[in-house]
């Protein structure tokens, strides 16, 4: 279909109306939204059921479209796996879900995926590395005194640079001055 640069289409009612302005990928089936985009992603307009035209994201778009505007309530769209092309919005190749279950699939996905866990374990940002980031006052200490850099410190002790700079610097894990509180001070006599 050759449309007219320019030219409004009058937004989008229907799947049939939506695969019409897309390109279709013989290889993959993938509907490839050409048009217009919003922030790196396919952004369609559609003639919702009260007569408003409003813009969504390609996948929630052809979602919407595809369920009859009945999407449960904070539901995530995205690509089903396999799907080759980021801006397709065949139906066929979404997967909606809610948000806790995205998030689990991704998680089981990144640990699964051997160069992804490295850097998750180089960065200190698995779940055994923040049990193991608990220090105590014997390891602040050795912090303080070990002039090492603090790439290393953090590695070893499992926290972040951030947090080496700050008890080295006294922020964290400061030692605290006797009497150093209102309510323990008293004059000199």
């Amino acid at each position: 279909m050759t449309i007219k640069k320019g030219a409004y289409l009058g937004g989008i009612r229907d799947l049939e109306d939506l695969r019409q302005r897309c390109r279709i990928d013989a290889e993959t089936g993938c509907w490839v939204w050409g048009l217009s985009a919003s922030h790196g992603s396919p952004s369609v307009v559609l003639l919702m059921p009260n007569g408003k035209h409003v813009a969504h994201r390609g996948r929630r778009a052809s979602a919407l479209l595809a369920n009859q505007f009945n999407l449960p309530s904070g539901a995530w769209v995205s690509a089903a796996k396999g799907c080759a092309h980021k801006d397709c919005v065949n139906p066929a190749h979404l997967k909606v879900a809610q948000p806790s279950a995205f998030l689990a699939e991704r998680g089981k996905a990144n640990a699964a995926d051997p160069v992804i866990r490295a850097k998750m374990v180089a960065n200190g940002r698995t779940q055994a590395a923040r049990n193991f980031a608990k220090i105590n006052r014997e390891i602040a200490d050795e912090i303080r005194r070990n002039p090492a850099p603090a790439t290393e410190m953090a590695k070893l002790y499992g926290l972040n640079v951030s947090n080496i700079f700050a008890i080295r610097a006294g922020k964290s894990w400061a030692d605290e001055a006797p009497n150093a509180s209102v309510f323990t001070w008293r004059p000199a006599a």
